[in-house]
């Protein structure tokens, strides 16, 4: 995976922690612009976890040609404990199923034979340091705005604007790439992953992002696009947020068809 689309995947699909845990939050204030208004974002996501519970993320992956490259959908549960189930697709097809438990990660693998036993499913340790376990670790904390850490984001303007039909307001972010690089490094320990996120940061990436919040406080759409250098082609990927509070059943594949990690 290229640089670039390594930390859009991570971004998009298997955010990494940064401290929206939908433990009770007060609720958001106005957002504003600067710094602070990426914190009240942030806070803006954290209540709509809290009082929604459950929500349905889709996201679209779009190559710097312009043409699409994939599409993921997560069902996720916040409480009483943060689980996930997620189905990515490329052309049309089914690449793999993903479901998040609080203690294991469960992979679908469309070929049995690549698994133990031939089950369909296998169960993933996130606490190891291989690459499955560190996406694993990323898979249960997708939730987590990254984006938004202090520090990452700057809110740069604010226009009134509509997302199917629902009346919102979309927030033009700037992202430094170096601070964000660098948090997402420090909850990462899989050398290839760190690798592509130091290239990253060493070869002047731009990322820009714009999020949309509905009048009801409640998080619609987000946009990243990031370029590896300032004559490449930016890549984009789209998430929508739907469904929220919906209610969601995620639970663990049947133990007669998972085999070990």
């Amino acid at each position: 995976m290229a640089p670039v689309r390594l930390i859009l995947a991570a971004l998009a699909f298997v955010g990494l922690v940064s401290g929206c845990s939908g433990k009770d939050e007060a609720a958001p204030g106005p957002v504003l612009s600067g710094a602070d208004g990426a914190q009240r974002l942030r806070e803006v996501f954290a209540a709509a976890m809290t009082s929604k519970k459950t929500v349905v993320i889709t996201s679209y992956d779009e190559a710097g040609d312009g043409s699409a490259s994939g599409e993921q959908t997560c069902k996720v549960r916040f409480t009483p404990a943060k689980a996930s189930a997620c189905e990515a697709k490329a052309g049309g097809a089914q690449q793999t199923r993903v479901i998040s438990m609080p203690d294991a990660l469960y992979v679908f693998m469309p070929d049995p034979g690549e698994n133990p036993g031939g089950k369909p499913w296998r169960r993933i340790d996130p606490n190891g340091t291989n690459m499955m376990a560190q996406l694993g670790k990323q898979i249960q904390h997708m939730t987590d705005e990254t984006l938004l850490t202090p520090g990452v984001s700057t809110v740069t303007g604010t226009h009134a604007d509509k997302v199917d039909g629902k009346r919102a307001t979309r927030y033009e972010l700037s992202v430094d790439v170096a601070a964000l690089t660098k948090t997402m490094l420090d909850h990462t320990t899989n050398d290839l992953l760190r690798g592509g996120l130091q290239d990253i940061s060493k070869n002047g990436a731009a990322m820009t992002a714009q999020i949309w919040i509905g009048a009801d406080n409640l998080p619609l759409k987000q946009v990243t696009k990031m370029s590896a250098s300032m004559d490449s082609p930016a890549q984009v990927q789209t998430m929508t947020y739907g469904d929220w509070g919906a209610p969601l059943t995620i639970a663990p594949p049947p133990a007669d068809q998972v085999s070990a990690g």
